[in-house]
């Protein structure tokens, strides 16, 4: 009795060590991305804010050139069309161009709000599993190990995030652009896909663990539920 005692008391002081150890090793990792998501969230609000007050110069330049039109008199619009024509068609493409930039830096920051909520609910599990008395040493090695690849599938997509936005800047067509943020949001929704898998294989687990009513409501408070 007094060995089964001394070894429970060893198993309890290494589960202990290696969560709170496991969670100062990847807590500061999961920081490192949410800032960095933040950030990216934060710049590409600033283009669209910047791209909307763009858009709404050119549709006042647009109505300029129509109101000009409309004033002019009827033998000198032929005139009047054959020298702006150019002009107004170069408004109308710019126009177009920027209203297509809108609508593509909307989509990279969904992607960017995808990922913040992956990192967010990735803690919320992590500290469950910490609190959570059913699972062996070797299994929350596991654990651990899974949520740290999963981390970083986050870091390379967040990467694949940030190189997107700075593509605006090179030469690359609209085609290209809606490419990437399809492969970028298949990869975002199946390592979410992924996580809330093994999160619930996780919560089933432990309640199948539970050796009473009492253990089953602790489970359910650590997990929500």
């Amino acid at each position: 009795m007094m060995k089964r005692s001394c070894w429970a008391g060893i198993v309890f002081l290494m589960v202990f060590s290696f969560s709170s150890s496991g969670a100062q090793a990847q807590e500061p990792v999961t920081e490192i991305i949410r800032r960095g998501i933040v950030k990216v969230i934060r710049a590409v609000d600033l283009k669209i804010q910047r791209m909307q007050n763009e858009t709404l110069w050119l549709q006042n330049a647009q109505k300029a050139l129509e109101n000009t039109l409309s004033k002019t008199r009827l033998e000198e619009i032929t005139g009047w069309v054959t020298k702006q024509r150019d002009l107004y068609q170069d408004y109308y493409d710019q126009l177009w161009r920027v209203k297509s930039a809108i609508s593509l830096y909307a989509e990279i920051r969904e992607l960017t709000r995808k990922q913040l909520r992956i990192v967010q609910a990735y803690k919320v599990a992590w500290a469950g599993v910490r609190k959570d008395q059913h699972f062996t040493v070797q299994e929350l090695v596991y654990i651990s190990d899974t949520y740290t690849g999963m981390l970083k599938q986050c870091l390379n997509n967040l990467q694949q995030v940030q190189s997107l936005v700075q593509s605006f800047t090179l030469e690359m067509t609209d085609g290209q652009r809606m490419g990437m943020i399809s492969n970028i949001a298949d990869d975002i929704d199946r390592n979410y896909s992924d996580l809330k898998a093994f999160n619930v294989r996780n919560v089933q687990i432990s309640l199948s663990r539970a050796r009473d009513e009492q253990e089953l409501e602790v489970v359910r408070m650590i997990y929500g539920l």
